[in-house]
C-alpha cells in the first residue's frame, strides 16, 4: 500500500485525540480504507470496495494493532 492521509487539526480537540488507544484504531482504519473502487477477494467472494471501505476481521486487525 502506499499514498498518503490527510488529518484535520480539528482531531486534536476530540475524545479520540485523547485515548491512544482509541486514536490508534481510527487511524488504523483511515490507512485501511481503499480511495479509489476495486474488487477484492473475501473467502471464495468477490467484494467491490468503494473509496473509504475495507475488509475488517476482528483476528486480523488484533494481531496488526498488537
Amino acid at each position: 500500500m502506499e499514498g498518503w492521509i490527510k488529518l484535520h487539526r480539528q482531531l486534536l480537540e476530540s475524545d479520540t485525540f485523547s485515548n491512544e488507544k482509541k486514536l490508534k484504531v481510527f487511524i488504523y482504519c483511515l490507512l485501511k480504507a481503499t480511495h479509489t473502487e476495486h474488487e477484492q477477494v473475501v473467502g471464495k467472494q468477490k467484494v467491490l470496495l468503494k473509496p473509504g471501505q475495507f475488509v475488517f476481521g476482528r483476528i486480523k486487525a488484533s494481531e496488526e494493532l498488537n
